[in-house]
């Protein structure tokens, strides 16, 4: 099993490129893929749950949103907490 995080928020087009990289993976083991979107509009939404045969999805949306100020650590923390 492989566990991803990915802190983001805010970056449409940089999370479609994350996606589409995602796809091109050639691991063959479970994945579990959580993403914690932080930014005011979500913008990790073109990521569903049958993303990936094989892969879970977790979305994380932390509260506050981005406001200027550097939160990945907070959103990190966040993918690490998730049970």
């Amino acid at each position: 099993m492989l566990v991803l995080i990915t802190p983001t928020g805010a970056r449409p087009d940089q999370f479609k490129l994350c996606a589409k990289w995602m796809l091109q993976q050639d691991y063959k083991g479970g994945v579990i893929w959580i993403i914690v979107d932080d930014g005011k509009a979500v913008t990790t939404n073109c990521v569903q749950p049958d993303f990936r045969e094989g892969w879970q999805v977790v979305h994380i949306y932390p509260k506050p949103s981005w406001n200027g100020t550097n939160t990945q650590g907070r959103n990190i923390r966040a993918g690490v907490s998730k049970p």
